[in-house]
């Protein structure tokens, strides 16, 4: 059976919608530590500023900043878990779930290699663009000055400010970065399973990511992009649906306490209780939006290797 981009893609949004709950299980227990240390941080943050003290600022901040890098790696196992289980496996039993082992650390690992081959290429792609620009510049800086002899000393300003050559020293830049950008959607695209093949399989193997995505480049690529269009969709019909309403109805209120132009704040014992539940909604579906996001965009790779090391395996 071939691999289908369009289903994977589709597949991965309906995982998305049906896993919010799972996803809220295994993220919440290393989310609520979490704010419980960020609370703290603040507060000590908070009662340096008050008292002065500059080193209780200090060490609050840097508890602040900790937390972020903390918060990554707290979430890794049920990154990995959300992963393995959009591959297929079941999905673990009880109320919540933490679990740090090699294979948590295999998975880090894998990010961290495609973020360095990821900023590497980036960079080459970048340093090819001044390259270009600037080789195809120069060429036309002497070009310039050989046919015009007398302008030797302004063929820069010739060049740059109307000269024949400018639009070949500005297309051939604008081409060299669209190839760098294009190898580096294309290297992305190929080494999609790279990363859940850690989660799913607990090894790095980014020979066999290669091999297996071989010939499938134009389906990842379109699959990511409906996938990516599908979830855009998602999101800003939840925009229409929940906080637009409710953007209005925190309008209405503070217009109903509006004197003249001046617009004073409002009391908390003003707002009414609709606006209280409705905020509360409103918070939950966008913490739920969220999940969404995050469980569909962590399938589509899963899935993808999951069907592609299939179709290897029948072909």
């Amino acid at each position: 059976m071939q691999f289908s981009a369009v289903q994977t893609a589709v597949d991965s949004l309906v995982f998305g919608f049906q896993k919010i709950f799972t996803a809220l299980k295994l993220m919440w227990l290393p989310l609520a530590i979490l704010l419980a240390i960020l609370v703290g941080a603040v507060a000590m943050m908070g009662r340096g500023i008050v008292i002065e003290d500059s080193y209780a600022v200090v060490a609050g901040i840097s508890a602040i900043y900790g937390i972020m890098i903390l918060g990554i790696i707290a979430l890794i196992p049920a990154v990995v878990m959300l992963t393995r289980i959009a591959a297929g496996e079941p999905a673990p039993s009880g109320i919540a779930y933490f679990k740090f082992g090699a294979r948590e650390w295999r998975y880090i690992a894998a990010n961290i290699i495609m973020g360095i081959l990821a900023s590497l290429i980036a960079v080459v792609a970048f340093m090819l663009f001044l390259a270009v620009f600037a080789g195809s510049g120069l060429l036309a800086i002497l070009a310039e000055a050989w046919r015009n002899p007398e302008v030797w000393d302004d063929a820069i300003l010739v060049v740059f400010e109307g000269g024949e050559f400018a639009a070949m020293t500005i297309g051939f830049g604008i081409l060299a970065g669209l190839l760098g950008v294009l190898f580096f959607i294309w290297f992305i695209m190929r080494s999609i399973t790279f990363v859940p093949m850690a989660a799913i399989e607990n090894r790095l193997d980014f020979g066999a990511a290669f091999a297996e995505t071989k010939g499938n480049f134009w389906k990842l690529f379109f699959g990511s992009i409906l996938l990516n269009i599908m979830q855009a969709i998602v999101s800003y019909a939840f925009m229409l649906v929940i906080m637009i309403p409710m953007m209005f109805m925190g309008a209405s209120v503070f217009a109903g306490n509006m004197d003249g132009e001046m617009m004073e704040l409002v009391d908390f014992s003003d707002f009414p209780s609709s606006m209280i539940i409705g905020s509360v909604i409103a918070g939950l579906a966008y913490l739920a939006l969220i999940l969404f996001s995050v469980a569909s965009s962590l399938a589509f790779p899963a899935k993808a290797h999951a069907a592609l090391s299939e179709s290897g395996k029948n072909a």
